[in-house]
């Protein structure tokens, strides 16, 4: 969901598809990436068509969490 504070109304609001939740939410660029909790996968929304699409199915949650997904390429956040 979107939600612009100034007028205090929602722009537009998008369902992923992601039965278990979403765990984390990173930008790039104008994308907007997401990994789904439980079966952990990484998505990613196209802005212009809000399309979702799987980056990639099944990746190990250890590894590839929030905050490794939110880090740039020095590591930071």
């Amino acid at each position: 969901m979107a939600w612009d504070p100034v007028a205090n109304q929602e722009l537009w609001r998008l369902d992923p598809g992601q039965t278990q939740g979403i765990a984390a939410l990173a930008i790039h660029g104008n994308y907007l990436f997401g990994m789904s909790r439980k079966a952990v996968g990484l998505f990613s929304i196209n802005p212009a068509t809000f399309e979702v699409t799987v980056v990639v199915a099944a990746i190990n949650g250890g590894w590839y969490s929030g905050p490794h997904i939110t880090a740039d390429e020095d590591g930071l956040p």
